[in-house]
């Protein structure tokens, strides 16, 4: 399929069968470059055209498509001057070189190897082209190099005239510059399209615009919450849409905008904002709008999952295994339970935090009680807020009528646990500590404050006291929920549990799935090796894809259990090759931050000066003395 189109003036030496993908006209008069270009212009498959400066100048007014300009290079001239010569047989006569004004040439270094006087001449448009031709004439000129258009006119006055010439290479480069042109207008396409797919899922309402506060992009979500129509929104001034002069500060002085309400016709939404940041100059920004009846409907959703979660399920006959480190876990978990105060749970990521927390409340005095779980990472703060502390009626628009009962409340004479309060903003953690001091809640919009009875079972899967060090945890917070500490031994630290586990999960998933070949030794002396980052979840997940496929697959256990230990392996690796690839420094000078990277280079490579300085591309000498500064 042809996608470029090549109109030039002067002569091809390229054949035009070499290019499956260009469509080439050559020897073209400004006149028939025109014609040619209109019904270019209406070829669907033609993207882009090449043209030379003259021409293009004549032809852009009538066409839509991008136009890139090829330039005849100086050696193609003067290839041309030397064969017009000896075709014509002039010797010490007059000969003209005519070339748009944009081309600028040595005209003086071509005078040297000619056999005639060289005159040069440029032109802006047709009729001036004509008025030169008719000049060189009257100074006596004989021959005229350039252009067809230029040829034609000076045969016309009985003048000898003759083509330019264009090299392969000349021809090809512009080609190739075109094609480039095409790729990085298509990624942009492509780019484009990705984006608008994007935000077309977003059930949020989505504006774009730029440092103008012009909109340059929406989504559908945005004009059903305006009730206007796409093309009344897009290129509009956003403060003409929505009047709230809190979204100009994002796209004009790069704040940012969180969970604000506003009001837009008559119907509240949150409303949040980011500016868009390139090369530290603001292009604009992007801003989203949420429905609160909509987050009113979500959270009843959420409420609705969650009443029926109100128990615990779990004890501590549930949680398998009969390593050491399990073991001591387990009996500073019953320990606690019988303790009123509030307990923090360390570990990892699928270690089975919740169970924990569930079997310590089933051993507690609170047995009786609710046990009201909530994962902290899974609401934004203005959401968690109020299915934490609930709110009154009235208190936002969308609010439920008689306002809304808390966790904390519902968790009254119970437990309620915290699960991965490491990711609660910090805002809310002070909020959070003044209900744990006061044992207090006050609802969203409330102004009387309800006495709870609740005891607090709080997780973590990252070490707080790194957090409180980066100030993103309070301190006082906690010391609160940490009265009482358990730290949950990873998978790797409970030797021989993986076999228990192993037989257990297979078991359980064979009843679910049907039966099939069950785990070997061999199996069970990989899968021991084996660091389990993802932990108890990572096995429970490992068997049950392996039961669950195993039925159409028929993949015997090591088999399976080799290629998922192959495919660990090989992510591994690309993880610890970005990581080796990627080095911080403290900031600090100039010179104690080179010397950071010299050192954690060298560092990298064992100390080896060799390697460090070729990775760095500066030489041992060099590497030496800015280490020894």
């Amino acid at each position: 399929m042809k996608r470029i189109a090549l109109v030039i003036g002067g002569k091809l030496s390229l054949k035009s069968e070499m290019m499956t993908d260009v469509k080439m006209f050559d020897c073209v008069t400004f006149a028939e470059a025109v014609s040619i270009a209109k019904k270019l212009d209406k070829d669907k498959d033609i993207e882009i055209i090449i043209s030379p400066a003259g021409t293009a100048g004549e032809i852009q007014r009538y066409i839509n498509k991008p136009i890139v300009k090829t330039d005849i290079s100086d050696f193609d001239i003067f290839q041309t001057i030397i064969i017009a010569q000896e075709q014509n047989q002039i010797e010490n006569k007059k000969v003209a070189l005519i070339m748009h004004q944009s081309k600028t040439i040595d005209i003086e270094r071509m005078k040297i190897f000619l056999k005639n006087e060289l005159m040069f001449k440029s032109y802006s448009n047709e009729a001036d082209l004509i008025a030169i031709i008719h000049y060189l004439k009257n100074q006596g000129v004989e021959l005229i190099i350039g252009g067809p258009t230029s040829v034609k006119y000076a045969k016309e006055i009985g003048l000898k005239g003759e083509v330019l010439l264009l090299s392969e290479e000349s021809v090809l480069m512009s080609i190739n510059k075109a094609r480039e042109s095409l790729n990085v207008s298509h990624r942009y396409k492509l780019q484009n399209e990705r984006f608008r797919v994007a935000i077309s899922l977003f059930h949020d309402g989505v504006l774009i615009v730029n440092k103008e506060g012009k909109v340059t992009d929406l989504n559908a979500e945005i004009t059903k919450m305006l009730d206007l129509k796409h093309e009344s929104i897009m290129g509009q001034d956003i403060e003409n849409v929505i009047d709230d002069l809190r979204l100009r500060n994002v796209y004009r002085f790069g704040d940012k905008l969180i969970d604000k309400i506003i009001h837009i016709n008559g119907n509240g939404y949150f409303a949040s904002g980011i500016p868009i940041i390139t090369d530290n100059m603001i292009e604009g920004a992007l801003i989203t709008f949420q429905e609160i009846q909509k987050i009113s409907k979500l959270e009843k959703k959420i409420r609705n999952v969650q009443a029926s979660g109100f128990f615990a399920r779990h004890y501590f006959k549930d949680i398998l295994g009969e390593s050491k480190a399990l073991e001591v876990a387990i009996k500073t978990s019953i320990a606690f339970s019988d303790t009123n105060s509030d307990i923090l749970i360390k570990g990892e990521t699928g270690v089975g935090k919740e169970l924990f927390a569930q079997s310590i409340h089933n051993s507690s005095t609170r047995k009786k009680g609710p046990f009201v779980a909530i994962n902290c990472a899974a609401f934004p703060e203005t959401l968690l807020e109020s299915e934490l502390m609930g709110y009154e009626e009235g208190a936002f628009t969308g609010a439920r009528k008689g306002g809304k009962m808390g966790l904390f409340e519902l968790a009254h004479e119970g437990t309620i646990f915290l699960d991965e309060i490491n990711q609660m903003a910090l805002p809310l953690q002070g909020r959070i500590l003044r209900v744990l001091q006061e044992r207090q809640v006050l609802r969203i919009g409330g102004d009387k404050v309800t006495p709870i009875n609740v005891r607090v079972i709080a997780a973590t899967n990252e070490r707080l006291e790194r957090l409180i060090k980066q100030g993103k945890f309070r301190n006082d917070l906690y010391y609160r929920i940490a009265v009482l500490a358990i730290n949950i031994p990873p998978l790797r630290e409970r030797k021989g549990d993986v076999a228990i586990l192993l037989d257990y999960y297979f078991n359980m998933f064979s009843r679910t799935h049907g039966n099939t070949w069950s785990f070997c030794d061999k199996c069970l002396e990989l899968l021991n090796e084996y660091q389990w980052p993802g932990n108890v979840r990572e096995l429970m997940n490992f068997v049950e894809r392996y039961v669950a496929i195993n039925k159409k697959l028929r993949m015997k256990p090591l088999e399976y259990t080799k290629e998922y230990l192959r495919q660990v392996e090989t992510a591994n690796e690309q993880k610890d090759e970005k990581a080796f690839n990627k080095i911080v420094v403290s900031l600090d000078t100039y010179k104690a931050m080179e010397k950071q990277l010299l050192q954690e280079a060298l560092n990298r490579f064992g100390g080896n000066k060799r390697q460090t300085a070729i990775a760095l591309g500066i030489s041992r000498t060099s590497l030496w003395k800015k280490i020894s500064e």
